[in-house]
């Protein structure tokens, strides 16, 4: 596992940015183009680096994030957050995401764990190979009821999912 400096300077060093008057290129000319592919790849691993360094204190307020890092000797960030070095009783005020901690502190990463944050832009994907860029809502909507489970929607996602489930149709 890359410590996330590694993580961090990897995605930076992408490629530069397309220039201006130039178009978006598709999966087939990511294959043939290197330099864009390693842009598209350390694009992925910047996002993916993000999800798992915010998974073990996801709504945390931001003077909690500070003090756990701070007790850690983690800040500004530099790495991954640690529970070592952190007092039991700043645990006890601020716990860590309860149902991430366990994939995404230092000491347990093992890979990338299934974040909703990742899988949106993964099925964005599939809705495109399947229905390709003129994809209507329905189009959404009956992807959702095939590849999502319900149970990995989250505040207004989930709302649209209910919505879905009741046959509620959409517009």
């Amino acid at each position: 596992m890359p410590t996330l400096p590694q993580a961090l300077g990897f995605a930076r060093a992408g490629g530069t940015p397309r220039p201006s008057g130039t178009t978006a290129h598709n999966g087939a000319d990511a294959a043939r183009n290197p330099p864009l592919r390693d842009r598209l790849h350390a694009a992925w691993l910047g996002r993916a680096v993000g999800c798992l360094l915010g998974k073990p204190v996801e709504k945390l307020p931001l003077p909690a994030l500070r003090a756990l890092a701070r007790a850690a000797g983690n800040w500004p960030l530099s790495t991954w957050f640690t529970e070592r070095g952190v007092p039991p009783e700043l645990l006890a005020a601020h716990p860590w995401n309860r149902r991430s901690a366990g994939t995404s502190l230092a000491e347990n990463i093992d890979g990338m764990p299934e974040d909703d944050d990742l899988n949106y832009p993964l099925l964005n994907l599939l809705l495109l190979q399947r229905y390709g860029r003129g994809f209507t809502t329905a189009d959404v909507a009956r992807l959702w009821l095939d590849e999502l489970p319900a149970g990995r929607t989250f505040t207004a996602e989930r709302v649209a999912y209910r919505n879905l489930l009741d046959g509620v149709e959409p517009r």
